[in-house]
């Protein structure tokens, strides 16, 4: 889908960059994307918000601790909010919403994996919410590059350069 200037005041999710859904190919390049955008919302002092599922969830992959972890490369702040799920769409008995409304959220920009399960159920997930939702182009992980597109092309998205920008500029709070 034709790309859109980001909605403020927004809030970034970075949806389950977890070891249990990391696939065999590289994904280094996603993740920097994902690191450059959240760099830039910490320094905006923005919100950023890490979705995770923890533990053994029926339907999920798991492999022990280790699968909880964070994906290699992928930069934690100590002042981003995580919030545990169990289902695809991130708001699906979570208290998401919630935290989002507390924050003066009106939009979110989403990234993560796997695009074209739990980022997309997300990201629409994020419309019955009441929020204003896009995805970050070139920020997304699947290990299918076709479903990493498909995202971008049903999904509104964003350009993280221009999202970068518009967040140095912005009268954010």
């Amino acid at each position: 889908m034709k790309r859109e200037p980001p909605y403020l005041p927004s809030a970034l999710l970075i949806v389950d960059v977890q070891v249990r859904f990391m696939p065999s190919v590289d994904v280094s390049k996603q993740i920097g994307v994902i690191n450059r955008v959240s760099a830039a919302y910490r320094r905006a002092g923005r919100p950023v918000v890490l979705m995770r599922v923890m533990g053994e969830v029926e339907g999920h992959p798991y492999d022990g601790p280790r699968s909880d972890l964070f994906a290699e490369g992928l930069i934690v702040g100590d002042n981003d909010t995580m919030v545990d799920k169990i289902a695809m769409n991130s708001f699906r008995d979570t208290p998401l919403k919630q935290i989002l409304d507390d924050m003066g959220v009106r939009s979110v920009m989403i990234c993560g994996s796997l695009s074209h399960m739990c980022v997309m159920g997300t990201y629409f997930g994020a419309f019955d919410a009441g929020f204003s939702p896009y995805v970050i182009e070139g920020a997304l992980i699947s290990g299918v590059e076709e479903y990493d597109r498909a995202a971008e092309t049903i999904c509104r998205c964003v350009d993280p350069d221009e999202l970068i920008a518009s967040l140095g500029s912005s009268p954010e709070p």
